[in-house]
């Protein structure tokens, strides 16, 4: 969204809409839904997060989460941790919170602002709140359903 000029931040860090907002609204349904998709699998994500080697990995294997995320059922509750252990490799530790966490930010967040996902948290014993599960929206099932040729 932020390379589509969507969205952008302010100068403390807030997202607001961008300057190509309006122009966005006005397009037709398949516009919107061919820019998204476009903008979406070909945007450069490794300079938007922290999480350096976790958007690395996703980098890597963009098609494979595509497979993944076409697996899981609009409008239900998907655990983090559980789409994680799918993606990342089985290796001599359990997958991190910092795993789990990049793919919250990477991933789920984005699809948050564009309408196509939706965010759920929960509190720990500390009293922070940590991402634990998402929700796609029935809108994103057309993306990830057709195919727009965007995978390569």
């Amino acid at each position: 969204a932020e390379g589509l000029g969507l969205l952008e931040r302010s100068e403390w860090g807030y997202i607001r809409p961008g300057p190509a907002w309006s122009t966005f609204q006005e397009a037709s349904t398949p516009e919107r839904e061919g820019l998204l998709w476009r903008g979406f699998w070909t945007m450069d994500w490794t300079s938007l997060y922290p999480w350096a080697e976790v958007v690395d990995f996703l980098e890597t294997h963009r098609p494979e989460v595509l497979k993944l995320l076409r697996t899981c059922p609009p409008s239900k509750k998907i655990p983090i941790a559980q789409i994680a252990e799918k993606i990342f490799p089985a290796g001599k530790e359990p997958i991190s919170e910092r795993e789990r966490d990049g793919l919250f930010w990477v991933i789920v967040r984005p699809l948050e602002y564009l309408g196509l996902a939706a965010g759920c948290f929960e509190k720990d014993a500390e009293g922070f709140y940590f991402p634990s599960a998402f929700e796609l929206t029935p809108e994103i099932r057309a993306l990830l359903d057709g195919d727009r040729g965007f995978l390569s």
